[in-house]
């Protein structure tokens, strides 16, 4: 009887996981940052990444397993902090694109600062 209801009990959680979280069996979770993005944002990280040789498949916009690697690859290949892997730091902005999104210096990213940046990439609007 104590067998089954273990047995019960891990199935229940491991179906608690995959509904609430899908892709955590298929291995791609995706970062902070891009479930709060857009397409094209993704699409200027997925050319970025290739054209630094961190081949992230199609440029389409859409996280998948080969960005997902690309991206860790990048990070640890360029000894950037682990948190780039899950939000957009400044260390990773100026890696992808040589653009230093703390103008002024003052440690924090203004709104005026995000516009730059944003217009700089092409996606502002």
């Amino acid at each position: 009887m104590k067998r089954i209801l273990l047995t019960c009990l891990v199935l229940i959680v491991f179906f608690k996981i995959c509904v609430n979280s899908p892709d955590a069996l298929a291995g791609v979770t995706e970062p902070e940052f891009i479930q709060n993005s857009t397409p094209q944002l993704l699409m200027k990280i997925q050319e970025a990444l290739n054209e630094q040789g961190y081949n992230t498949g199609p440029i389409n916009g859409v996280w998948g397993d080969r960005t997902a690697r690309a991206l860790t690859d990048f990070v640890r290949t360029r000894n950037l902090s682990p948190d780039s892997e899950r939000s957009l730091t400044p260390e990773l902005i100026i890696n992808l694109w040589g653009i230093d999104p703390d103008a002024d210096g003052d440690g924090l990213i203004s709104t005026e600062e995000s516009l730059h940046l944003l217009e700089t990439l092409g996606l502002a609007h």
